[in-house]
């Protein structure tokens, strides 16, 4: 299904990534990074005000089970914020890190609603940070959270997946 809205990678470097068989779109810069669009679904604005608290609930659950069975370790709980887009549309945006093993990742993940084409756009960004033994920085004022959320909120009412 082709979808008429477009998320901006913050350069050329970015490169679509290769999946086994037809999906929604994905990228990565390198092996530390990924960003893909991992849902896309009509929905009315107050469907989407709804879907807001199951978003924090599924997705904390989510976070802080992760790792059950394996040796990944939810190292920073989520935390949500909401808005509204430069273009007007809401969102719910969530951030968490885990480890697995020495190797730090900062998830990112949002929802958008594009109130122009009822539908929501869901993003999700994964990003390693730090190298091994390295002390975990403070996410929220990194520059790899600056560049997550600015991908991760970019979603936008036009027709392609562009870079800046």
């Amino acid at each position: 299904m082709e979808h008429e809205f477009s998320l901006s990678l913050p350069s050329g470097s970015w490169s679509l990534a290769k999946k086994d068989g037809p999906g929604l779109p994905e990228f990565s810069l390198g092996t530390a990074r990924r960003v893909g669009i991992s849902s896309v679904e009509p929905q009315t604005r107050e469907e989407f005000r709804q879907s807001i608290p199951v978003f924090k609930a599924l997705d904390a659950g989510t976070f802080l089970v992760e790792g059950k069975g394996t040796n990944v370790r939810v190292i920073v709980r989520p935390t949500f914020a909401e808005g509204t887009t430069d273009s007007d549309d809401p969102y719910v945006l969530g951030t968490y890190a885990s480890a697995l093993g020495d190797q730090v990742i900062h998830h990112v993940k949002s929802r958008i609603w594009l109130k122009r084409r009822g539908i929501t756009v869901s993003v999700v960004f994964e990003g390693q940070v730090a190298a091994p033994g390295q002390p975990v920085e403070d996410f929220e004022n990194s520059v790899l959270y600056r560049v997550a959320r600015s991908i991760c909120l970019s979603v936008k009412d036009e027709p392609q997946t562009r870079t800046q």
